[in-house]
């Protein structure tokens, strides 16, 4: 992913900082920010055990994504 990210007020507490990070997809307005819980319930989770995942995203505050 290369795009735009942003932080977002976290939601259910499992953030230190108080902050999801997320990645800011074209139809944002409409269908809201992708928050990285969410990519890691769809992408990560679901992996096989022992699965290395390699993602690569340019996007401001992707640290924890």
């Amino acid at each position: 992913y290369s795009g735009h990210g942003a932080q977002t007020r976290d939601l259910d507490g499992d953030e230190t900082d108080g902050f999801d990070e997320a990645l800011v997809p074209l139809d944002y307005q409409t269908a809201g920010l992708i928050i990285d819980d969410v990519v890691n319930v769809t992408v990560v989770n679901p992996l096989p055990s022992g699965t290395v995942l390699h993602a690569v995203i340019d996007a401001c505050h992707s640290g924890t994504m």
